[in-house]
């Protein structure tokens, strides 16, 4: 009867043993996860610096980004190349409500 004992404890310790290596590998998993998420808000915080320059201009609901009655962004998917006024800089008529939570995030910037 101890022998059956021993043997089941035996099988316990192992499962055990795996179970703590799988415990290890999840911890890694969500690290690397956490990093990759730490990456993410880094790129995103500097596309939105990008997105919103200094130059306030840059970030206005109006006729050179996205004018709400202009037929370059008349769906809601529509991506179209335009030139900002008095800068030269080619950039990318964003969907009506992109422009406007840049516009947002622009004004809370100021």
């Amino acid at each position: 009867m101890l022998t059956v004992h021993d043997a089941m404890l035996t099988v316990h310790d192992a499962m055990l043993t795996v179970h703590d290596a799988m415990l290890t590998v999840h911890d890694a998993m969500l690290t690397v996860h956490d990093a990759m998420l730490t990456v993410h808000d880094a790129m995103l915080t500097v596309h939105d610096a990008m997105l919103c320059n200094v130059d306030s201009t840059r970030c206005k609901v109006d006729s050179t980004r996205c004018n709400v009655d202009s037929t370059r962004c008349t769906t809601p998917d529509a991506w179209l190349m335009t030139t900002d006024a008095g800068h030269g800089v080619t950039t990318i008529a964003q969907p009506k409500h992109y422009v406007l939570r840049l516009a947002i995030i622009c004004e809370h910037k100021k």
